[in-house]
This record gives structure tokens, sequence and C-alpha cells, in this order.
């Protein structure tokens, strides 16, 4: 009786120190907004500068990540239906720009295709795990979050449809976009014709609902006409390096980047 109880004891204290050792379970929406990678598979993330550090975005409504990896901007898609603590990363893509060194993003994107749940880490972050539960990403809540109260004011179309818009040299203003997103509201001067009218954003995602646009005829309406192209197409948005922001089909392809004026 006596061997059968330290048995049993034992037993006990090993279901307890398993459930001391337990992770504490995350909602999903835990994950909402902007979280810098920190590590990847242990090893700590080492950037030249702040531009360069890699980060992730989760839009836990629509099911959707998007963010930086060290040198192009990555996306990928997530089912919000799974049962709590699992994340399964789909179609996983990044834009197509060519750096020196592209060691820090393969390592990103390579474990992104690998996570198949997530859980509470230290000091409030969050570990993105394999399906043996090994922390492949480690996640610290960033300062501030992508909104679109970030594009507030005037910001200059330096970028269309991968064509550079250059600066205006015969005394003409130069094309523009100002946004007002208290009122969600945009306007376009063109060079031309003005186009205004509202747009719809949640994290990265972004639409420009269509709009009224004067109607002068002008000898060159290729900007104008650029902008008119791109605009339905354009279903998200992320600020690159420079502190531009560039604005993205469904694709993931570039339509459109603006810096401030």
């Amino acid at each position: 009786m006596k061997h059968s109880f330290i048995i049993a004891s034992a037993a006990f204290a090993s279901i307890a120190l398993g459930a001391c050792s337990t992770s504490k379970p995350v909602d999903l929406s835990a994950l909402s907004g902007k979280w810098n990678i920190v590590d990847v598979n242990g090893e700590a993330i080492k950037v030249a500068s702040a531009e360069d550090a890699p980060y992730v975005g989760f839009d836990v409504v629509n099911g959707s990540i998007s963010g930086f990896a060290g040198c192009n901007r990555i996306m990928a898609t997530f089912n919000t239906n799974l049962p709590e603590g699992e994340l399964e990363l789909s179609h996983v893509a990044s834009t197509r720009m060519a750096c020196p060194d592209m060691s820090t993003e393969q390592r990103v994107i390579d474990a992104l295709n690998s996570v198949k749940g997530y859980k509470q880490g230290k000091e409030g972050r969050i570990e993105l795990i394999s399906s043996n539960g090994k922390n492949l990403i480690t996640l610290k809540k960033a300062d501030n979050d992508i909104s679109a109260a970030d594009l507030d004011g005037t910001w200059k179309i330096t970028s269309l449809n991968g064509v550079e818009i250059k600066p205006a040299e015969n005394g003409d203003a130069a094309a523009t976009v100002s946004f007002d997103p208290s009122a969600r509201t945009y306007s376009f001067a063109t060079g031309c014709n003005n186009i205004s009218g509202q747009f719809t954003s949640s994290y990265t995602d972004f639409s420009f609902e269509a709009g009224a646009a004067t109607m002068m005829a002008c000898p060159n309406m290729t900007v104008e006409d650029g902008v008119k192209a791109v605009l339905p197409q354009i279903k998200s948005f992320g600020q690159v390096a420079d502190g531009s922001y560039a604005f993205y089909n469904s694709e993931n392809d570039i339509l459109m980047i603006i810096s401030k004026v």
C-alpha cells in the first residue's frame, strides 16, 4: 500500500509539473497588429539599421499577414477558425527585389512556411511554433502599428505601375495625393484633373472607393490615366525602407509609391 501511494504521488507530481510548465493559451485576437521579429530558430536577428528590421503584422479579422523580411515585403493568409493556438500560413509570398544580403529574409520565409501554431512567450512576446512545438520565430510587439492614420497629409506620387513619376520641369505642380484618415477621404491632384473619394482600410488592407473627378482636357494626361488605372486594383499598403508607402494589388505587385511632401 505504501509503495502504491508513492507511485501515485509521483504520478500526481508529474502531472502537476506538466500543468505548471504548459504555456497559457493565447486567443487569436492577441496576435492583432504589428510585431518585430526578434529571433528565428533561436538565433537573434541582427540588422544594420532599424529600417532593415523584419516584422510581421496580423489582421485577425480578415485572416491575413503582411510585413517585411529584411529586403522584400511579405504576405500570407491564414484560417481564423482554427482552434486556439493553431496557426498555419498559406500562400506565403514576397515582392521580388534583390538585395546584397538575403540571408535574414530567407530564414524568415522558411520559418513562416513551417509555422503550425503560436503560444505566449516571456515578457509578453509571442512564439510561432512548429508542429512539434519548436519555437521558430519570436515576436515582440512593435511600438507603432501600421494604419491608415499614418497616411495623414499630402504625399508626392513617385511611381505608378513601376514607372517613375519625375518632378515637374515646366512649372506645373507635382502629382500628389492627400489623405484625411478621420473622414476616410482621399484627393489626387494629377497635374490636370482632381480625383477625390473615400477609402476603406483595416490594418494593411486598403481599397480606394470610386470617386468623382473634374473634367478638364490637358495636353498631357499620363499621370491622371495612370492613377485611374491603378486605383481599382489596390488591395493593401505598407511602408518601404525609405519611409515612403507602397500600394499593392492582390498579387502583391507594387502599383503606386508615395513619399511625404
